[in-house]
């Protein structure tokens, strides 16, 4: 498994908002990029969006799963 913490720069409270929006754009753009690595294979149905669907506790991240020379990788992707 592979995990991408991603953390926009410049953040005090005025654009706290903004950079929470600006962190979950970037995961969405990072899971396109990761989903088209040449050689690395998507498995459509081994997506998962805790961000659009956040889990009971709060929890919000992007998991998804590649192929690469017939192994599985799984990233998780979150802010």
């Amino acid at each position: 498994a592979l995990r991408v913490i991603l953390t926009p720069g410049g953040i005090d409270e005025k654009t706290k908002e903004a950079a929470a929006d600006s962190g979950v754009w970037l995961c969405y753009h990072v899971l396109g990029l990761v989903q088209h690595l040449p050689g690395f294979q998507p498995m459509p149905t081994k997506v998962k969006d805790y961000i659009s669907f956040p889990k009971p506790n709060g929890y919000q991240s992007l998991h998804t799963a590649l192929m690469y020379q017939g192994q599985s990788v799984e990233v998780q992707i979150r802010t």
